[in-house]
């Protein structure tokens, strides 16, 4: 039941390409418990800098979570930037 954060600063390498942060909970052996991820999604329409987070709760104790910052919608060679990223939880 532990809410965490998920975030990241990110600069796209032309307007149009679509950035994504993802957090996914997945037990020790491989699978997910259902609904199992939450994604924030930003469509850059500019090149500055922009900050995307999301939440997800944890719906199991003793698993990991995996934390991804991606770009959709870039042709062969496009990148992005990303930095400053995150995942926290409140202190307990």
């Amino acid at each position: 039941g532990t809410v965490y954060t998920a975030s990241a600063w990110v600069r796209a390498g032309a307007a149009g390409q679509v950035q994504k942060v993802f957090v996914k909970e997945v037990r020790p052996d491989g699978t997910s418990p259902a609904s199992p991820s939450a994604t924030a999604a930003g469509t850059a329409t500019d090149l500055a800098w922009h900050q995307l987070s999301t939440t997800y709760t944890a719906k199991e104790a003793g698993n990991s979570l995996m934390f991804r910052v991606w770009t959709d919608n870039a042709p062969a060679g496009a990148f992005f930037y990303a930095d400053s990223m995150s995942l926290t939880s409140p202190a307990s």
